[in-house]
Order: C-alpha cells, then sequence, then structure tokens
C-alpha cells in the first residue's frame, strides 16, 4: 500500500507557487524548479476538487436532511426553506418545484 506525502498547508502551498510564478516570469525558473511548480500545482487543484467534491456532498446532505425533517413536521417546510427542496411532501415545495421545471424546459 502507497502513503499519500504529508499535506503542506495551503498557504505554504501558495506561497511556494507565488515564488516559483515570480522566477518563471523573470526566466529563471530552473528545471528542478518547473517539476516542484507542476507538481505543487496539482496538489493544489486537488484539494480544490476535493472541497468542491466535500460540499455537493455537504450540500445533498442539508437538501436530504431538511426534507426529512419537512415528513414529520408541516411547520418545518414552512419556516426553513423558501427555495424547494426535493423531496419535500408538502404542496408548497411540490408546486415550485413544479413550477421551476416547466420553465426550464420551456
Amino acid at each position: 500500500m502507497t502513503t499519500q506525502p504529508e499535506r503542506l498547508p495551503t498557504d505554504v502551498v501558495e506561497a511556494r507557487l507565488n515564488h516559483l510564478i515570480d522566477r518563471a516570469r523573470r526566466g529563471r525558473l530552473l528545471h528542478e524548479e518547473a517539476d516542484r511548480f507542476t507538481t505543487e500545482l496539482r496538489d493544489l487543484v486537488r484539494r480544490m476538487e476535493d472541497t468542491e467534491d466535500e460540499r455537493d456532498r455537504l450540500a445533498a446532505d442539508v437538501a436530504r436532511l431538511t426534507a426529512g425533517q419537512c415528513t414529520d413536521q408541516r411547520a418545518m417546510c414552512e419556516q426553513h426553506h423558501l427555495p424547494p427542496v426535493a423531496g419535500c411532501p408538502y404542496p408548497r415545495c411540490r408546486t415550485a418545484r413544479d413550477r421551476d421545471q416547466r420553465a426550464t424546459t420551456a
């Protein structure tokens, strides 16, 4: 099993990238530095993708949990979500969702 190298804090990676970008702009970037730049840039992009995946997962959890609350109490539907929530069984959300779906297909 291969172990992932320890991740540096984002601010350290950003500082290193800024240094390498500065050297590249001055035409002083060495081959080893270019390799390191590529590696650190890939790491930063991977972190951004991981963060986006986590955000999407959390948003899906919030929608699922909010809809789950609505099945227990209609007041939850009326108090906690102005935009319609997928899975909410109450007419207010169903009507708004249907209206939004018709608008996007028109």
